[in-house]
């Protein structure tokens, strides 16, 4: 596949290219994860490789078609969001590969979440207005309420599709990520006083765990050299 073979990106590209307006086009093996090069110099034989014949080997137990399956439900079910809806950006951010966007069509919002970085990232937000009601329609459950006012999201890295999508009744607002890396550091804040009360135990127990083992190795030494010795003198 293209994007140097960033199978997570591919998945991202697809979701931006079946949430848009218009009429999407794929073309046959994308949905798979086939692709090939582009024509060159044809004067030199380098013509295109788009596209050898489709690989049915790859149709199983395939994430990439998957993926592909969600898209197009979720698009078929609400054909009038994509097709004639508003699209409004809410948040963008290339440091940790996070966007939000929302399409909008009779005050019905479908608003899809997009990561195109290597680990899951976890966010908050709350409604505008509405009900309560969030449905998670890439993964096909209900979000429910943190405390009747926002809620917690996961959005999956891009390896694991790098999309989730929910619709509701309103728009969204106060965004946050959550930084799993100084959440990691609090956990580690905490934990270290008992960490370093369990260190000394360790330590002895390592220790004579190492000194068994030398002993271990001594005995087994030694015993092979007696039966070399015994050995040599049925020999003689």
């Amino acid at each position: 596949m293209r994007l140097s073979g960033d199978e997570g990106l591919f998945k991202v590209a697809a979701t931006l290219q079946l949430t848009a307006k218009g009429q999407p086009v794929i073309y046959y093996g994308e949905e798979i994860g086939l692709s090939g090069k582009n024509a060159g110099n044809m004067d030199n034989g380098e013509f295109s490789e788009n596209r050898y014949d489709f690989d049915w080997s790859k149709v199983e137990s395939n994430s990439m078609l998957d993926h592909y399956k969600k898209l197009l439900t979720i698009r078929n079910e609400n054909t009038d969001i994509f097709t004639k809806g508003t699209r409004k950006s809410i948040y963008a951010n290339k440091d940790n590969g996070i966007s939000i966007f929302e399409r909008e069509y009779n005050g019905e919002f479908i608003i899809t979440f997009v990561n195109i970085g290597e680990m899951e990232q976890t966010i908050t937000f709350s409604k505008s207005s509405g009900s309560a009601r969030v449905d998670n329609i890439y993964a096909n459950k209900e979000l429910e309420a943190k405390n009747d006012i926002s809620y917690e999201l996961l959005i999956p890295s891009k390896n694991d599709g790098g999309t989730t999508i929910i619709k509701t009744d309103s728009s969204i607002k106060d965004v946050n990520i959550i930084d799993i890396a100084q959440d990691d550091e609090n956990n580690t804040d905490q934990n270290e006083t008992s960490n370093d009360e369990k260190l000394d135990d360790s330590d002895k127990q390592s220790v004579f765990r190492f000194e068994w083992i030398l002993i271990a190795i001594v005995i087994v030494a030694i015993l092979f050299v007696i039966v070399r010795y015994f050995k040599h003198l049925n020999k003689k």
